[in-house]
């Protein structure tokens, strides 16, 4: 079916030129969906609908391409299952894969038992797939808050179900120059550690700049004195 027929139908139907017998020569046309939609054939019938003569055809006209739109719309369905399937399947392979390079520890009992013991090394743990986030959920909550911004810099996009899946109190591992009260209430997630320790990395940088600033104007301020006072007694 060529574009060009279905341009001069579409076109007689919008001229009112030949109306009956472009509907009926749509009405008989073979063709998909798609093509009914680029052309505007839909609205185009709709304008005699209500057409004492043209209404009934018009009508079957709408019809069709309305059966032929579910049918697309079914086989779109289809289709992404399909790839959603195809997609799941290809996901888990590359998880078993990741799972045996990294040999990232399961969620049993066995395996919480032995991280207790000791610490688990992450550092090797970059771009984790979301799939894996329960994994590695166990590990993480026994970081310091140093090594957990250290993980979320390699693995970014865990921060999206950061918040309230990875409580953690950091009552140990946070600077001791850090308030009780504060640590408890604003050091709780991960996104919380690694928003709170760029702020405190920053806040001790200015602090140790005015320390030092404050530092040069007591010795200018005492210089100052100092030659003062000695103009006095002279």
């Amino acid at each position: 079916m060529s574009d060009e027929l279905m341009m001069k139908l579409a076109r007689n139907l919008h001229n009112s030129e030949r109306v009956r017998s472009s509907l009926v020569r749509l009405l008989s046309l073979d063709v998909a969906h798609a093509q009914f939609r680029r052309f505007g054939v839909r609205r185009l019938a709709k304008k005699y609908v209500d057409d004492r003569e043209l209404g009934r055809v018009a009508h079957d006209l709408l019809d069709k391409i309305r059966r032929l739109q579910e049918e697309e719309e079914k086989e779109n369905r289809r289709e992404k299952q399909r790839k959603r399937r195809l997609s799941t399947e290809n996901e888990e392979g590359k998880c078993k894969k990741w799972r045996c390079e990294l040999d990232v520890p399961s969620l049993s009992p066995e395996s919480k038992r032995e991280e207790k013991k000791g610490k688990v090394d992450v550092s090797k743990l970059q771009n984790v797939p979301e799939s894996e986030y329960d994994a590695v959920r166990p590990i993480l909550v026994t970081l310091s808050a140093k090594e957990l911004k250290a993980f979320m810099d390699r693995n970014p996009q865990i921060e999206k179900i950061a918040d309230g899946l990875f409580r953690r109190h950091c009552q140990v591992d946070c600077p001791e120059e850090v308030d009780r009260k504060e640590v408890g209430e604003k050091w709780r997630t991960l996104h919380d550690v690694h928003t709170n320790w760029k702020m405190y990395e920053e806040t001790k940088h200015w602090q140790q700049h005015l320390e030092d600033d404050l530092a040069r104007q007591q010795m200018k301020f005492k210089s100052t004195l100092e030659y003062l006072q000695s103009s006095d007694t002279q």
